[in-house]
């Protein structure tokens, strides 16, 4: 794979692998220019309107030089893009690859993008810090500016050439929020031309604290092990899409020990092999950093690892590991919808199961449009807090929040248990579809559908601590009589009517309760989803709610230290050897604790490279 950042140097750089009988990848990225569209040298007219720019007019550039700018991809953008592209196949490339669809989310300000706006919405632009529906109308349309780019480019590529390969380099929308990026790799991963998607789970990625247990500290296999399976739980069979894993052997980020440098990628490597949906793999990204400067010692290790991936390549496999069959849904619209803040309502519920050896499922809701999605799940926790699905987002297409929510009544009746935690957030108030239907909400919607018999909702934050009792005595998460929230989160209560039953409740009203719903079971747990970061008791807590939903669709919790990755079916029999070894290996995640470099988000240097794919 070599990257490629101008047009001067596709040619030679890409013929001199081509030539030598190698099959070619090239990678560029979407949105950034290297100093070259700008100063006019693609068109002979200089861009500086097209830069991304702040609400101070400040340009948004990369870390390492004020000379390589993010761009807002405008369709004049795209035909330099699209102009490298052909450059590279013509020099003999098969397949392109567009790395990083990075719109900041405090970019918005520039002149290019508000005459976007005005293309777009049909009128003029509005400051996004005026309000929260400007701002969320700012990353909606980032989003489909990107999604114009991929989409148009990756068209023409495949009119000039059918047989060349498209795909997409991304990150996760958390850790894309968390840098201050918006994405939505649902809507790019499923343009018709795009033939597949790369899941760049950096170390540097899973290095970025996450929120548990009261503290935010560096928990690399968590974070690891949550972005791959939201990447994972993309792709559906049958789909004819291309999904690889990367791990990277040496962070961007300088100041660690090769010994800490080997101990993250080992531990990305086993949070990727816990995922058996992933076939195909990136094994080496910048490989003259990663892997020509490592030490003896590490090399053997990272020849050992790609060589058991490359026994596993294109084999199906299952997972030995705890519980199977709960999952826990979200939306790229998280990116959107929510600040940085956000990221502990997404963490919250998430890594207590996950730190405990629960093999948990991260699933993009908008898949949920398709058939079958939640066949093998058996529980599901849900809240629309921090993110919904929208309609009209680019790919996602019409309708998709109302069939959503149909999706999951259906997934209910049939047998499955639903967990909904929390109540209400500001993006309620954003004029989308349940606006347009006269819907409060699109929990709202959820609730009409699923026909729970509750009334009088209410939501509470930042007057009092609430203390929960349970309504029956022995409360049935854990035994818990009592749970107490602080006052600085949510709690929404609410009057159950007949066919509800109240587990837990303050002042009269029930926070938590439970319906049957046909053959199926939802349960309500109206405490805001950031309160499960917030003490070793509260993940406790939401570990006991998931036994407690498990135990309702018949079955048992059940916590695993190790983890095994068994080949369903094997082509010969390498798969005995180092692949068997590294799949079935115990996964220890003993992370070296130590704050985490912050860095602008980029996976390369302004300086071109050349990289190894497999």
């Amino acid at each position: 794979m070599v990257y490629v950042v101008d047009p001067a140097s596709i040619e030679s750089r890409v013929s001199a692998w081509a030539n030598r009988g190698y099959q070619v990848d090239v990678m560029m990225a979407l949105n950034r220019d290297m100093n070259y569209y700008k100063r006019g040298l693609y068109d002979g007219a200089e861009h500086e309107d097209e830069i991304q720019k702040d609400k101070s007019g400040n340009p948004i550039t990369h870390s390492t030089s004020v000379d390589v700018p993010y761009m807002v991809p405008t369709e004049n953008w795209n035909d330099f893009i699209y102009s490298m592209a052909k450059a590279s196949v013509d020099a003999g490339a098969r397949r392109i690859v567009f790395e990083e669809p990075d719109v900041f989310i405090k970019s918005g300000y520039s002149d290019a993008f508000k005459r976007e706006w005005l293309a777009y919405y049909g009128e003029n632009w509005v400051d996004p810090a005026s309000s929260k529906e400007a701002e969320f109308k700012s990353q909606k349309l980032k989003v489909y500016l990107c999604y114009r780019a991929l989409k148009d480019v990756s068209e023409r590529i495949k009119a000039y050439d059918p047989d060349v390969k498209v795909l997409v380099a991304s990150h996760t929308a958390i850790s894309y929020l968390m840098y201050g990026i918006t994405t939505s790799n649902y809507d790019y991963y499923n343009i018709p031309t795009i033939d597949g998607y790369i899941a760049q789970v950096w170390s540097d990625t899973a290095l970025v604290p996450v929120p548990a247990n009261g503290t935010s500290e560096r928990r690399v296999f968590e974070s690891a092990y949550i972005d791959y399976s939201s990447f994972a739980h993309l792709k559906l069979d049958g789909d004819g899409k291309q999904l690889y894993a990367l791990a990277d052997p040496k962070a961007d980020t300088p100041g660690y020990s090769w010994t800490e440098y080997e101990q993250f990628y080992k531990t990305t490597i086993a949070a990727q092999l816990m995922q058996p949906q992933f076939k195909q793999f990136e094994v080496v990204p910048w490989s003259e950093r990663g892997f020509a400067q490592a030490p003896g010692t590490y090399k053997t290790i990272q020849t050992n690892v790609y060589r058991a991936l490359q026994d596993m390549y294109d084999k199906s496999a299952t997972i030995e590991a705890g519980t199977q069959g709960i999952g826990i849904l979200y939306s790229d619209t998280i990116s959107q919808m929510s600040t940085a803040g956000a990221v502990t309502s997404f963490y919250g519920p998430m890594v207590p199961l996950v730190a405990k050896g629960i093999p948990l499922q991260v699933i993009p809701a908008e898949t949920l449009t398709k058939p079958n999605v939640l066949a093998n799940t058996k529980v599901l926790f849900v809240s629309y807090d921090q993110w919904k699905a929208i309609d009209g987002n680019a790919g996602a297409g019409e309708g998709t929040g109302s069939k959503v929510n149909d999706a999951l009544r259906d997934w209910v009746k049939a047998g499955g248990v639903l967990v909904y935690a929390g109540g209400s957030g500001s993006t309620d108030q954003l004029n989308e579809w349940w606006a347009e239907n006269n819907l409060s909400s699109p929990k709202q919607d959820l609730w009409n559908k699923l026909g729970l018999n509750v009334s009088n909702e209410q939501t509470s934050a930042g007057t009092n601590d609430v203390e929960l009792q349970a309504s029956g005595g022995t409360g049935v998460f854990g035994g818990r009589s009592s749970i107490a929230v602080p006052k600085r989160f949510a709690v929404t209560s609410a009057e159950p009517g007949a066919g509800a039953t109240s587990l837990y409740a303050a002042s009269g009203r029930s926070v938590a309760y439970e319906q049957a719903v046909e053959q199926g079971k939802v349960i309500v747990v109206g405490v805001a989803p950031d309160y499960f970061a917030s003490r070793p008791a509260a993940s406790q807590l939401i570990r006991d709610i998931a036994k407690y939903a498990v135990e309702q669709a018949g079955g048992d919790l059940r916590r695993s230290e190790s983890a095994q990755v068994r080949p369903r079916a094997v082509h010969d029999d390498s798969s005995d050897g180092p692949a068997g070894a590294i799949a079935a290996a115990r996964v220890l995640h003993r992370s070296v604790r130590r704050p985490a470099a912050g860095r602008d988000r980029d996976d390369g240097d302004a300086a071109p490279h050349d990289c190894d794919a497999v």
